[in-house]
């Protein structure tokens, strides 16, 4: 997925092409983690209840406000982000739109075909979906009102739709039915030159994005268009469910704030089996609630990694306690007896074992993995990490050169079938009030298609020659 960021922090105006496995390097305080938050704060906006379009501060991340937000503090910048659609757009779009056609209340003669119909829409959209499917989106200060964002989606081989969302002062009883029911109007700009638009349609808001009322267009569009047409706007549209879709699957697991204790209080369960700490692996292992396939890879791949040979949850017989032991060297001890890295790492692979099998794939953003490991084990983590299979995606921030070594080996062994066009690499750099990006990717052969600045690879060779060239005094 690519990914437009204008205005965002220290981002001045940037595009990131994210792959499956992506990694973030680079200077202290250049950006890397402002990424991932903005990823984490779309998440956090599209499953908050609230009226604002983007939700800065909750559970998952802490943006301030929009002055803290925004470029160099300048709030009379307006802030804009666009995503592109990747090639899993087809299957989605495909999905979505049978579920529309089976969710109408019509007769099995016109649904059958509806069906036709949909087996059609792949041949017709083939241009379509070999182009991106950009979404973009524009927004002010002003946080709480949806009529103000700016939203243009574009296809190449399609055309150009602007949603324009109705002040509320304009919505008067003699227009519409129901004044509370937010509405908008849609320009679609097709490649021929013809130009439709499409007024007062309903929209349901969902934090930046609007989604607007699929069976409105439908009547809209069979009063004065074709199928054809309807089926070139929904294309474009139902682009926003995907990305909302994706920003949905996103897990965060921090090993900074994975601090291993000697005993954890049981907690209530909830509905879904998550596992981004030490306090979470312990309820579900604990209450047997995660399957065997789960807790099988998640053995097999700690044990690969070699930080542990097995684990089991202890509970306390008159306290309502538990506690995480493990195994090392055929002896079972407390996770805070048996190093620091290791209890840092165990909530990172168990998510992913997690995510991979249970949910089919996920969106993991993990940080600063390397903390308290011994650089093999840093070596060795991606390798254990990815050898849980190939539907999540990683986005990982780190300081690890031996992570980006061992990405090399990985892809020049063709390890698990892992391409260069999986890995994407960025090193950033802080710049004149903005951040400053590089992109470097690894060849088949293992290479890295363009060095690194100064000070990542070369710091040790650097220091070398200091040793070497320089007088040592020792006193």
């Amino acid at each position: 997925m690519k990914i437009h960021l204008n205005n965002f922090r220290s981002f001045k105006k940037e595009v990131f092409d994210f792959s499956r496995i992506n990694i973030l390097i680079g200077e202290n305080s250049s950006g890397k983690s402002s990424l991932l938050k903005f990823l984490l704060m779309l998440k956090q906006s599209a499953f908050n209840s609230n009226d604002s379009n983007l939700t800065l501060s909750g559970n998952l991340v802490d943006l301030g406000n929009y002055k803290e937000m925004i470029h160099y503090q300048d709030v009379r910048k307006k802030l804009s982000f666009a995503f592109s659609t990747d090639i899993e757009y087809k299957d989605y779009f495909l999905s979505f739109m049978s579920d529309f056609e089976e969710d109408q209340e019509e007769s099995e003669e016109n649904l059958a075909k509806k069906r036709s119909t949909l087996k059609s829409i792949s041949a017709q959209f083939d241009k379509a979906f070999n182009n991106e499917t950009t979404v973009f989106i524009e927004l002010n200060k002003e946080l709480n009102k949806h009529e103000n964002i700016k939203t243009v989606i574009k296809n190449k081989a399609l055309g150009t739709l602007e949603i324009h969302q109705i002040k509320k002062e304009t919505l008067t009883k003699s227009n519409f039915v129901n004044v509370l029911t937010p509405r908008c109007h849609i320009t679609y700009f097709r490649n021929n030159s013809q130009a439709i638009r499409i007024e007062n349609l309903r929209f349901d808001k969902n934090a930046c994005f609007t989604i607007v009322n699929g069976i409105d267009i439908e009547d809209a569009i069979q009063k004065e268009h074709n199928v054809s047409a309807f089926n070139e706007i929904a294309f474009l549209l139902v682009s926003q469910n995907y990305f909302i879709d994706y920003f949905s699957k996103i897990e965060f697991v921090s090993s900074v704030k994975n601090i291993p204790e000697r005993y954890y209080f049981e907690r209530d369960k909830k509905r879904f089996i998550r596992a981004n700490d030490i306090q979470s692996i312990i309820n579900v292992i604990g209450d047997n609630d995660v399957p065997k396939a789960v807790l099988d890879k998640f053995i097999q791949t700690v044990n690969k990694f070699g930080i542990a040979e097995d684990l089991k949850v202890i509970k306390g017989d008159k306290v309502a306690v538990k506690e995480l032991r493990v195994k090392v060297s055929d002896l079972f001890s407390n996770i805070v007896d048996v190093g620091y890295g290791v209890g840092l790492q165990l909530p990172i692979l168990f998510q992913a074992c997690v995510s991979e099998i249970m949910y089919k794939g996920e969106i993991i953003i993990i940080e600063q993995p390397e903390v308290h490991l011994h650089p093999s084990l840093q070596a060795k983590f991606i390798e254990a990490l990815l050898s849980i299979g190939d539907k999540n995606k990683y986005y990982i921030e780190t300081h690890s050169e031996h992570i980006i070594r061992k990405l090399q080996i990985l892809i020049k062994s063709k390890f698990r079938n892992i391409r260069p066009d999986d890995v994407s690499i960025y090193y950033l750099k802080k710049g004149d009030q903005k951040s400053i990006k590089s992109r470097h990717d690894i060849s088949e052969d293992g290479r890295i298609s363009s060095p690194f600045p100064d000070g990542f690879f070369d710091t040790s060779y650097t220091l070398a020659k200091e040793l070497v060239f320089n007088k040592i005094n020792i006193d």
